[in-house]
Formats: C-alpha cells, sequence, structure tokens
C-alpha cells in the first residue's frame, strides 16, 4: 500500500497530480515525489509498512504524555523544560555517581533555545506545583520518578 494515494478527484484544477496521488499506479512511479506548488505539500510513495513501527511508537509517545501531564497538569512546554531541567541537573552523572548540578533559566532557555522569559515564567509555574526545586543556585528536579517516567514517555 502507498501512502499519498487518493480516491477523490482532483480538487487542484491548475495542478497536475502524478498518477500514484490519484491512485493510478503504473509502477514506474515507485520511490517517485511530488511538490505541489500551490501549498508547497510534499506527498511520497513511502511504503506504509515502513511507517507502522513508527506510528506506533508516536502512539505510544503521546499516550504516555497525556497520562503524566494530566498528572502534573502541564503542556509540552512545561514538559521540555522540566525534561531539560533534568537533563541538566544530572548531566554530569556517571555509572556509579549521580552528581547534581543546578539548572538556572539562563542554561535551561539556551538548551531549550527558548526566551528566557517563557522559561522563567514556566519554572515559576513548575515550582508551584512542586515538580521543581529552587535554590539559589538554580532549579532542581523534585520528583525524579515523574521525570523518568516522562523521559520514558517520550523514548
Amino acid at each position: 500500500m502507498l501512502l499519498g494515494t487518493a480516491t477523490k478527484p482532483n480538487k487542484f484544477p491548475d495542478c497536475e497530480l502524478p498518477n500514484f496521488v490519484t491512485g493510478a499506479h503504473s509502477g514506474k512511479e515507485k520511490g517517485a515525489a511530488f511538490r505541489n506548488p500551490r501549498y508547497n505539500i510534499r506527498i511520497s510513495s513511502i511504503n506504509a509498512g515502513d511507517l507502522l513501527p513508527l506510528i506506533i511508537r508516536a502512539q505510544r509517545t503521546i499516550s504516555g504524555f497525556e497520562k503524566i501531564s494530566g498528572k502534573l497538569k502541564i503542556d509540552i512546554c512545561d514538559a521540555a523544560i522540566f525534561m531539560a531541567c533534568g537533563v541538566i541537573n544530572l548531566g554530569g552523572s556517571t555509572q556509579t555517581t549521580t552528581i547534581i548540578q543546578f539548572a538556572n533559566q539562563s542554561s535551561i532557555a539556551e538548551y531549550l533555545r527558548m526566551p528566557r522569559e517563557t522559561v522563567r515564567r514556566r519554572l515559576t509555574r513548575l515550582e508551584e506545583k512542586n515538580v521543581i526545586s529552587r535554590f539559589s543556585s538554580g532549579y532542581v528536579v523534585n520528583d525524579l520518578d515523574m521525570w523518568l517516567r516522562l523521559l520514558r514517555a517520550f523514548l
């Protein structure tokens, strides 16, 4: 089965669609790709079987995130900041030694390439939910078990 096949008639009469997009397959289009110049949509003939494991993994990731975000009442941006804080906190650890490094606003913002003000607001929100703690040197993840569950949801 090829992705990008369509059973509906061409909705873009001024844009000629190749056979594999309209559903007629002659075999010579396999591996071809088409870019719709009007809408900049890329449609390619990818074997759906190749995507199935990735789709299942994406569904599990979304499901895992929904469970955890429901408990913490956080969105994807909060989750990214929470994850980055933990990565910075545990970044100096080895297999035998756990070293906790404080994560400050600037390091999290730089790590995620987000505006510092956004990171500051989100850190305050996470601190209010007791997910992270603020110290004079920076932030530390409070609930390492929750951080690990979120990490596993994304991996």
